[in-house]
């Protein structure tokens, strides 16, 4: 009797928790935070999407709001996954906020690799078995603008953009890449200028584990 009345006691553990960190809200049915929510509630989780460009810090942790406007702590959740940046000009604040809880929380991509990683930089002499094609990365238009001038096609894109948002192609005598450029780099932004290579692939590589 003893027996049966501890079981009858006991509760069940609390189903784990995940909250999606997007630049957005809400995702739509073909982003992959919708995919993730769906997969992970099918597996037991609780899942919250909150709205990245929220994140507020308090005395007890950083917060951030779901669709409704609750607020909701990250450190109480059993993972974390960014799956966005939001607002351009917060981000270095952002970063900071999440990374104060990178060795305290168990996060899908840390804060750090995100933030030092997530870009389209090749980055000459680091040792890779991909190469890349001749890239110019500037916020000075005009600069970028002479590098272009000559033969050959050229691919304009944001260094740390994502679906091929503002991704555009020129060529390099074209008198309108100027004012592209002008566009790409308005209040210090950042462009990244790279030839195209006719009929090349493009690799998209996973890590995970520190392991691709």
């Amino acid at each position: 009797m003893d027996a049966v009345e501890c079981n009858q006691g006991a509760q069940a553990a609390p189903a784990p928790s995940l909250l999606l960190l997007l630049g957005g809200l809400p995702p739509g049915p073909e982003d992959n935070a919708t995919f993730i929510h769906r997969a992970f509630t099918g597996a037991g989780w609780t899942v919250r999407a909150l709205h990245l460009d929220t994140l507020r810090l308090g005395p007890t942790g950083p917060l951030a709001a779901d669709g409704t406007g609750t607020l909701h702590a990250l450190k109480n959740a059993d993972l974390l996954w960014i799956l966005g940046f939001g607002s351009r000009s917060a981000f270095l604040d952002k970063s900071q906020i999440l990374q104060s809880l990178e060795s305290l929380q168990g996060f899908v991509s840390q804060p750090s690799a995100l933030y030092l990683y997530h870009s389209k930089y090749p980055f000459p002499g680091t040792p890779t078995p991909f190469p890349h094609p001749e890239s110019y990365a500037s916020s000075d238009a005009p600069w970028l603008h002479r590098q272009a001038q000559g033969s050959g096609r050229w691919v304009l894109k944001p260094p740390a953009g994502s679906f091929g948002a503002e991704v555009s192609f020129w060529d390099g005598q074209d008198p309108a890449l100027g004012d592209a450029l002008a566009r790409a780099t308005e209040n210090g932004r950042y462009a990244l200028l790279q030839r195209e290579i006719e009929g090349a692939e493009e690799w998209r590589i996973l890590v995970a584990g520190d392991r691709s």
